[in-house]
């Protein structure tokens, strides 16, 4: 069954696990998707409209988590652009396409599972948290196609062999994505906590956290 929908807002569970859902259109008025909305149905396939802005996500479960199903996922050419929330995509495992999608952020989880092979990072992208592919092993390749997002978190392609993935930044965004790289691989500085056995106490160290990818600069 095909559904197109042309609400401004869809909630959280509307059409969770209705398994005969298979086809899904958003008109151009929607402009979020509740966590859990279409979790578990049996979409193969969404086109999303263009003032659609977030894609929802919580703890509990995201938009379109355990959508087995579900090969590709259209964005309008002229989106403003959406974040996509917590597990949004979780266990898409047969999700391969990602067409014209103008993320804003990208939450935890938002990949977990999924099986995306290359996925391009664009301008607009500002956060990516920790684990957003977590366990998506077939991904091979991130393009970033703009300058390096302001927050990105340790662990992005946490479960990976290491060098597993490869990125590639376009030469002019060198500069502000010297700070993720060490040694050709992407890497973050950042915080941790360690205890002394000694003292019994625990105390912030500085280490750096491997994203398990390589890196190359693009002339």
């Amino acid at each position: 069954e095909t559904v197109k929908l042309g609400f401004n807002d869809i909630p959280a569970k509307a059409f969770k696990d209705c398994i005969n859902l298979t086809t899904l259109s958003l008109s151009d008025t929607v402009e979020k998707v509740g966590a859990n909305a279409f979790a578990g149905t049996g979409i193969t396939s969404v086109k999303l409209g263009p003032n659609l802005a977030s894609i929802g996500g919580s703890e509990e479960g995201g938009a379109f988590q355990n959508c087995a199903a579900l090969t590709t996922v259209e964005f309008a050419d002229n989106s403003v652009g959406a974040a996509v929330g917590q597990n949004a995509f979780k266990n898409c495992s047969s999700l391969v396409e990602l067409l014209n999608a103008p993320f804003t952020s990208i939450d935890r989880s938002a990949f977990y599972g999924s099986g995306i092979t290359n996925i391009v990072i664009t301008t607009n992208v500002d956060t990516i948290k920790r684990k957003a592919f977590f366990g998506a092993d077939e991904l091979s390749t991130v393009y970033f196609v703009g300058t390096a997002p302001s927050t990105i978190e340790e662990g992005i392609f946490y479960g990976f062999d290491d060098l597993a993935v490869t990125n590639y930044v376009n030469k002019d965004h060198e500069a502000a994505w010297a700070p993720y790289i060490d040694g050709g691989k992407l890497t973050l500085k950042s915080k941790y906590t360690d205890s002394d056995s000694s003292t019994g106490t625990t105390q912030w160290m500085v280490a750096w956290y491997r994203y398990r990818g390589t890196i190359i600069i693009l002339q």
